[in-house]
């Protein structure tokens, strides 16, 4: 490790002006420093003195007579906690940046013991987001949230430092005694007490860090090693002499250099990975310093401050190497394992850090922004523009092929399989076999899940959806879902496929084959629609739904995809070159527009940002945006589309304010007061119940819902089962669909079914509709008045039905009221087979002869009548000539004995 002195940020004070103690804020964008006159210093990354702020003495009344015994800031970087000798922990909330408000959120107050060092974990399950603090009574405390403290454990010996390791699951502690105490904070979740004895130092620890090793040192200017289990690795001694006694000690970021602070003078220890030992390192003088009484390590690596006793604030460059790529990056090797990549023309900067511990042995940078590094066993991905860093398990043969298009995901081809690894995830998002290696025949797809700044996923928002779809042969394409693992869909197509591309949230697939032909495929539904017979350009807006093609001499653009015979054509006189999108800001709109080659000039033809804006709103649930949004735009076909497509979303959702908007919109007006009337329910049900639910789940608003979309059955079964047998039966009465009413109240045995019968029969009659009311006395065994019901209904035949049916033995005027009606119907059929069943023949025989349904006649004739049998043959003959059917007729001349005719 070598350091290099870059600037003095406070010069040494000519005496005793101790300063108490320094940290970095795990984002590295400030250094806090408490001085010799108790007041908090904020420089900023360049050293820069920003913003300081005085601390408060535990007594506000009593003057500032306290020392400083530490300090910390929280993971978040949010907070920072003030250790003083006054018995108690301030936390100040002073926020990430610079210039933002500052206040005291916590106070740990501790009569019966002071203070004597705190450190700050990384938050986990047992101490949450805790800080940890030891006393002189040899206790290590934990703060909670309520300004209390609780103990985790302790001794009869002063607590003199804590350090934690580096993944922050376990704490030591140094005491008087020299004794050396671990707790494991992962032990605490399964309710034991983990705090044991590690070993016992030679002296009391006043230098104590967790890294590679525990390293420990004291007023005897031994420096011990120690691994987790307490067995000394190794021993460094120096002479008191010359060394006077080791006063400060922390581990850089990666645990493998360990900076001591000795009298006047830095010495570094480093860990060789190879040998696995630890071995002396540079010995830096600082002229004058007395002695050293902080350092801290940015959290990076890249820095090291230290104060003296004499007040005295120096910054360190530190790094093993450093060298500059192409003249564009700067790579510097804070240790091996962990590199800064700095971007020379912003100053921009990355971590790129192998958190499995091997050493990083080349790093490369493609297309100025995607890093690619490797180890001996790991190969390393990173992303400039995201600080999206993947460290996976690979063995390096030197004949992969690297791809970097997608700047979610990178894919990787070897040996006739594709990986691909999502940036910022440390493992292989999926892998398939394919030998299409053509980027417009390979698309992946990757959205997360929207989150709340505490990291809770945004309500109602879509889940994460990550997709691949590649070429399984020319004709055959495979979409896999690569957060299951298991396949989508696989499309065979009669063609050779050209060009592909999922969407955004992998939900539709656009594909070109050979014949120029575009095809729309949807993957909830498996279904292909083909959009356009020729297509020469192809490609989806970015970061929506909208699609945009051209036809020959067409531009076409599909707003809602989900329609696809709605498109808008707009005429251009050239070739489309590309799409170009500037999103949205506080201050100016967003804009898409599409690039044109006509030749001489390229020209822009700006699409309805109105409409797009539309499609991400409603991809990201925001129905009212999406709402404000079609307002705003001309009513006309393709919109009127997106106005119903909003509708039955919203419904889906329960936002009927939003579905009444819709239908009110497109005209629909009656729908619109239905949904009116819908959240005027829930709103009454939602006050009866003081709030305590929205009423959208009562069961009153889920029928109504049903019978706005013609479910009625299921809404007469939703009130049948909440046992509102009237409800059900006002539901199909309000639809003058009475004969359902009755059947609820028949099969309920409701008390009033006579009167709803009585009340339908009364509606049909007024409404003329005598058959239907016939049908009502028909089934409750009135037939006689059922008979005048239809005869009075103009349906003849179903009086006679019932007259057959039932045996009834009308009166003479009755039947010949029937035979009249069906006589004048031209029912003759009917009419003859109604007089059969009373045995009434010659009158049948007649009915028959008059419809000339002389089969039926001749078969009734020979039963009954067989003298009629010869005129009816001839008179059959007739007929069948009058109709043109002279083949038929000679048979039946033949029965008639009319030799002649025949």
């Amino acid at each position: 490790m070598q350091l290099n002195h870059l600037k003095n940020l406070q010069p040494a004070q000519g005496g005793i002006a101790r300063v108490a103690s320094a940290c970095w804020s795990p984002v590295n964008k400030k250094l806090a420093v408490a001085d010799h006159a108790r007041t908090v210093l904020l420089f900023d990354d360049a050293g820069q003195l920003r913003d300081k702020f005085g601390l408060k003495a535990a007594d506000g009344k009593e003057p500032k007579t306290f020392a400083v015994r530490g300090m910390a800031f929280s993971p978040d970087s949010v907070k920072l906690a003030v250790a003083q000798s006054d018995f108690i922990i301030y936390v100040y909330r002073i926020g990430v940046e610079f210039g933002e408000r500052k206040s005291i959120c916590n106070k740990y107050a501790q009569p019966n013991a002071a203070i004597t060092c705190v450190t700050w974990p990384a938050p986990s399950v047992a101490l949450e987001d805790n800080l940890v603090f030891g006393t002189t009574d040899g206790k290590v405390k934990v703060g909670l949230r309520t300004n209390k403290s609780h103990t985790l454990y302790g001794i009869d010996s002063p607590v003199v430092s804590l350090a934690y390791n580096p993944d922050s699951t376990a704490i030591i502690s140094g005491h008087q005694d020299g004794s050396i105490l671990r707790y494991a904070i992962d032990e605490e979740i399964a309710g034991r007490t983990s705090a044991a004895r590690l070993v016992t130092h030679s002296v009391a620890p006043t230098v104590l860090a967790w890294g590679e090793a525990i390293g420990a040192a004291g007023n005897d200017c031994k420096i011990t090693f120690y691994d987790k289990t307490g067995r000394t690795q190794q021993q460094f001694d120096y002479p008191l002499a010359e060394d006077k006694e080791a006063t400060v000690g922390h581990f850089n970021p990666s645990g493998q250099t360990l900076a001591v602070g000795v009298w006047n003078k830095l010495r570094l220890f480093n860990y060789n990975a190879r040998s696995r030992k630890w071995e002396e390192g540079l010995v830096y003088p600082l002229q004058n310093a007395l002695a050293i009484t902080t350092l801290a390590w940015k959290c990076d690596g890249s820095r090291l401050v230290t104060g003296t006793i004499t007040g005295a604030i120096d910054t360190y460059d530190a790094c093993l190497r450093r060298y500059c790529l192409r003249g564009a990056f700067e790579m510097t090797y804070v240790s091996h394992n962990q590199v800064i990549v700095k971007r020379l023309s912003t100053g921009t900067r990355i971590v790129l850090k192998s958190y499995l511990g091997y050493e990083i042995q080349r790093v490369n940078v493609h297309k100025d922004r995607f890093l690619i590094a490797n180890t001996a066993t790991t190969l390393l991905l990173g992303d400039l523009g995201t600080c999206g860093l993947s460290e996976v398990e690979w063995q390096l043969t030197g004949r992969e092929h690297f791809i970097f298009d997608n700047p979610q995901v990178c894919m990787v081809f070897t040996g006739g399989e594709l990986r691909l690894i999502e940036y910022g995830v440390n493992e292989v998002l999926g892998t398939c076999r394919t030998d299409h290696t053509n980027m417009h025949r390979i698309s992946v797809r990757i959205h997360n899940q929207p989150t709340n700044p505490d990291g809770t996923p945004v309500p109602d928002a879509p889940p994460t959806s990550k997709a691949i779809a590649y070429l399984i042969d020319r004709e055959t394409v495979q979409i896999d879902d690569l957060v299951t693992g298991m396949a989508a869909a696989r499309i065979h197509h009669p063609y050779r496929i050209d060009w592909l591309e999922l969407n955004h949230r992998a939900t539709k697939l656009l594909m070109r084959d050979k014949q120029r032909q575009l095809i729309l495929y949807d993957v909830a539904s498996q279904t292909k629609t083909t959009l356009l017979n020729f297509c020469t350009y192809v490609q989806w807006v970015p970061d929506s739904d909208v699609v945009v093609a051209q036809n020959r001499s067409d531009m076409c653009v599909w707003y809602s995809i989900d329609h696809p015979d709605k498109v808008a054509l707009v005429p251009i006189k050239g070739d489309i070159e590309g799409i170009e999108r500037t999103p949205a800001t506080d201050s100016a709109p967003g804009k898409t527009e599409v690039i044109v080659d006509e030749g001489v000039n390229t020209v822009a033809y700006s699409l309805d940002e109105g409409l797009i804006e539309f499609g991400v709103a409603m991809e990201d649930r925001n129905y009212d945006r999406a709402s404000e949004l079609l307002e705003s735009v001309t009513l006309n076909p393709e919109t009127e589309g997106l106005w119903q497509n909003l509708a039955s979303v919203a419904l889906q959702e329960m936002k009927l304010y939003i579905a009444e908007r819709c239908y009110a919109a497109v005209g629909d007006i009656a729908k619109a007061r239905a949904l009116k009337h819908v959240a005027t329910i829930a709103t009454e049900i939602s006050k009866e119940s003081g709030g305590a639910t929205n009423g959208y789940d009562h069961f009153r608003v889920r029928a109504e819902l049903y019978v706005l979309n013609k479910e009625f059955k299921r809404a007469e079964q939703i009130y049948l089962d909440n046992g509102q047998v009237d409800e059900a039966i006002a539901m199909w009465d309000s639809m003058h669909r009475y004969d359902e009413s009755i059947a609820v109240a028949t099969s309920r045995n409701h008390p009033r079914t006579e009167e709803i019968k009585n009340k339908y029969y009364d509606w049909l009659i007024s409404t003329k509709q005598e058959e239907r009311a016939g049908e009502l006395r028909e089934r409750d065994g009135r037939y006689q008045e059922a008979i005048k019901l239809y005869l009075k209904g103009g349906v003849p035949a179903r009086a006679a039905h019932v007259v057959t049916q039932y045996n009834e033995k009308p009166d003479s005027k009755q039947l010949e009221a029937i035979a009249a009606a069906l006589f004048r119907a031209n029912i003759y059929e009917q009419a003859g087979d109604f007089f059969e069943r009373l045995k009434m023949e010659e009158r049948a025989i007649d009915a028959y002869k008059r419809g000339h349904v002389y089969g039926r006649a001749v078969e009734l004739a020979r039963r009954a009548f067989p003298n009629f049998v010869v005129s009816l043959e001839e008179a059959w003959g007739d007929w069948l000539v009058d109709q043109k059917q002279v083949d038929q007729a000679i048979n039946h001349y033949i029965e008639a004995n009319q030799h002649g005719k025949a």
